[in-house]
């Protein structure tokens, strides 16, 4: 093979173990450089590069909007698959959030679909308001399955990706994933003429605030006027 192309998560893991000669693409790493996949951003040092989400760095901002669009909301439920790499950087950013903007939370880990039905129903029963899923492949595959609890359990719930807002969670901020691979396809063509190693890791250069109102109306939830505004897409 001449370069190997990946999304985040286990596959890139998975192809770094395998091997540290063939060129390699990632699409979508939360941060490459706390996962130890790369020396830096601007000086990858192996055969790996790529874009990093910044998922580790928007999730601090991702509880600031979440209580700009629901200024009621005080304690929060923080959805994670322990097992995924980032997940304790996510959670040092989480912690230092919550703590600013004065807001409680409690962690719910979850590795099956079974564990996030349980989760949801504790989640009522301690009258929890809000659900912030961990950016993480688990969450990803099971958006569906969380955006219908959100509303089953008339729980809001921010998540990392507006392909979540798609099914009907309540409102996203996240990169822009479309971009995101094509400029994965783009940096492919740079391995082809360039040392390796020179091949600076790329930062999103687009995030996405998203609402759909159909879930708001649901939950009897009026998303101020002022954060309609700063939206990139409204589902109505």
């Amino acid at each position: 093979m001449d370069v190997l192309v990946a999304g985040g998560g286990s596959p890139i893991f998975a192809l770094h173990r395998a091997t540290s000669t063939i060129p390699t693409v990632f699409v979508g790493v939360s941060d490459p450089v706390a996962v130890h996949l790369a020396s830096s951003l601007s000086k990858p040092g192996g055969n790996l590069s790529g874009l990093t989400q910044m998922n580790i760095e928007s999730s601090a901002k991702r509880l600031l909007l979440l209580q700009q669009a629901i200024p009621t909301v005080s304690h929060v439920a923080l959805l994670r698959e322990p097992t995924n790499p980032t997940a304790p950087f996510q959670l040092s950013q989480f912690s230092s959030a919550a703590r600013e903007l004065g807001l409680s939370y409690d962690v719910f880990d979850v590795s099956t679909g079974n564990d996030i039905d349980q989760v949801f129903q504790k989640m009522e029963e301690q009258h929890f308001q809000a659900v912030v899923p961990f950016a993480a492949n688990f969450m990803f595959t099971e958006k569906k399955r969380i955006s219908a609890l959100g509303l089953k359990h008339r729980l809001a719930v921010m998540a990392p990706s507006k392909s979540f807002v798609e099914v009907g969670t309540l409102l996203s901020y996240g990169a822009e994933f479309p971009t995101l691979w094509l400029c994965g396809l783009l940096h492919r063509q740079d391995f082809k003429g360039r040392k390796r190693r020179h091949i600076p890791i790329q930062r999103p250069t687009k995030f996405e605030l998203c609402f759909n109102l159909r879930t708001a109306k649901v939950l009897g939830i009026e998303i101020p006027p002022t954060m309609l505004a700063l939206a990139d897409e409204v589902i109505e």
